[in-house]
């Protein structure tokens, strides 16, 4: 089964690759990768024309999420201008994966944005008096509601539409829960700022379970399904798990750290013994893979579901001028993450958190993102796109950046099924070399 991801894609404008987007013949091979296809460098396949595509009017890059599963349409959004000047119309279209041929091209109207991510096969998208609802199936528009609220977020999840807004003085929240024509056909609520007098941003995570209003630190939780309040925490870094637990960073007035996790009742469940904030606790190349793929604070793994520590190694940590995250991906039954400070890449094995191997790399610092294949890590860095083996961190292949581009601007990830490489330009869709 392919590895599942959620990644924000942002991909817009032409860059030089095999081919471009649109109209075209189906090249021969389909460009979506599966278990262990990077053990060889992969190919350019294809690249995104927006004139080609047709959208002349429409050249402005607007940011979409991804369709989850890996089978859904690769979705591109184009506006014709920039919302916060003057509102104006968002294009989007939908490109089969494995071709880059269009599937279907739908033009929303003004939008502000669009949810964060699909949950399964709406895409959600608002303005500041507007949610429109899309199937990314056909393109159909399935609801489109004005309110007489600022809408603030907006998620779609199991025929629900989820639309948050608050106030002027931005003090009290609202929470909508109903389908994509009836705003509140289930439920809505009013919520006052967890924090009095301070600013708050309401918003409902379906993939996490809950509804949630923040402010300055701290956090009401509420039931998705009846708008109930369930309980309120704070900290320096408050943070929802998934599967109804959360992480919470408190600082005492000496400066000292304390972190533990807290069950779906707020109680504390596991207590942290190496105390870090601002550090995301899955890697960005595992970024929604799986809901037991453990959690990574401090120096350990704890289990995604119970909230149990599993190990610890003071390798997933490092200190680049500030206390960092080390993990880079999770490959099979491999952590791998890198030490900036060595200049080396090493696996720790996921059952039991010893280290297993270790491999110079001089470029550590820079890797970043990246996506797996199952069997390698495949990330960028200052030099180019490399991929790594995570079984024994022998690396496999190195294709270096074009000459005149500016690496740090290069990325490297996967969006519906494919190996995207990113830059100021554009994307290019990278294909495995079969026989």
């Amino acid at each position: 089964m392919r590895p599942r991801h959620r990644v924000a894609a942002a991909i817009v404008v032409a860059v030089v690759a095999a081919g471009c987007a649109g109209p075209q013949a189906e090249p021969a091979l389909d460009a979506r990768f599966g278990p262990g296809d990077f053990a060889v460098a992969p190919t350019p396949a294809w690249s995104l024309d927006p004139v080609a595509l047709g959208t002349p009017t429409h050249r402005t890059p607007f940011v979409l999420p991804e369709v989850p599963g890996g089978e859904g349409p690769m979705l591109v959004g184009l506006s014709d201008g920039v919302y916060s000047q003057n509102p104006r119309s968002l294009r989007v279209l939908a490109l089969d994966p494995g071709t880059g041929k269009r599937l279907w091209l739908r033009d929303i109207g003004p939008v502000r944005q669009c949810a964060e991510e699909i949950d399964d096969t709406v895409l959600a998208c608002y303005g500041d008096h507007r949610v429109v609802y899309v199937d990314v199936a056909d393109g159909r528009i399935l609801g489109d509601i004005s309110t007489d609220f600022y809408v603030y977020h907006v998620r779609a999840a199991a025929g629900v539409g989820y639309v948050s807004g608050r106030s002027d003085d931005m003090l009290v929240s609202t929470i909508h829960s109903g389908t994509f024509t009836e705003l509140d056909e289930h439920w809505n609520a009013t919520y006052p700022s967890p924090v009095a007098g301070q600013p708050a941003s309401p918003a409902v995570f379906p993939d996490l379970g809950i509804a949630d209003v923040y402010s300055s630190g701290a956090h009401q939780i509420i039931d998705i399904d009846t708008g109930e309040p369930r309980f309120r925490y704070a900290g320096v870094n408050p943070l929802a798990l998934g599967n109804d637990l959360f992480a919470n960073v408190t600082q005492a007035p000496d400066g000292t750290l304390r972190e533990v996790i807290l069950d779906g009742q707020g109680e504390i469940r596991t207590e942290v013994p190496v105390a870090t904030f601002g550090l995301a606790p899955e890697p960005w190349a595992n970024m929604g893979a799986s809901d037991d793929l453990p959690k990574f604070l401090g120096d350990g793994a704890y289990d995604a579901r119970t909230g149990a520590e599993l190990w610890r190694n003071a390798a997933t940590l490092e200190n680049n001028g500030g206390i960092n995250s080390a993990v880079l991906a999770v490959v099979g039954n491999t952590v791998v993450v890198r030490s900036s400070e060595t200049r080396t890449f090493s696996g720790i094995d996921l059952r039991t958190g010893l280290t297993t191997w270790t491999t110079p790399w001089p470029d550590a610092y820079w890797a970043r993102a990246g996506t797996t294949d199952g069997e390698h890590y495949i990330f960028g860095d200052y030099t180019g796109m490399h991929a790594l083996r995570a079984s024994d961190g022998v690396m496999m292949w190195s294709i270096p950046w074009p000459v005149g581009v500016d690496p740090r601007e290069m990325s490297v990830a996967e969006n519906a099924g494919l190996l995207t490489v990113s830059g100021r330009t554009g994307s290019t869709v990278w294909s495995p070399t079969r026989p």
